[in-house]
């Protein structure tokens, strides 16, 4: 990389930083804005199955119907 390219490089990242962290239309590696309770929901609604399930032969949790292992234990299903 040339010293020129580096300082493009370096303009176009600090251009990125100074974005609005607000706009809906700009990606963030942060999920900005989230109460820790609508992270724990997110979380929990990510173990949750959707649609057709079936139990754990180790932990009887359940899992979605084709699920390869299980969410909560890890067991092969």
């Amino acid at each position: 990389m040339t010293p020129d390219e580096a300082a493009a490089a370096e303009a176009a990242e600090a251009e990125q930083e100074a974005e609005d962290p607000n706009d809906p239309t700009t990606y963030h590696d942060d999920p900005a804005g989230l109460t820790p309770e609508e992270e724990q929901a997110l979380a929990d609604a990510a173990d949750r199955p959707r649609g057709e399930t079936k139990e754990c032969p180790v932990c009887h949790a359940d899992v979605d119907a084709d699920a390869l292992f299980c969410n909560h234990c890890g067991a092969q299903l």
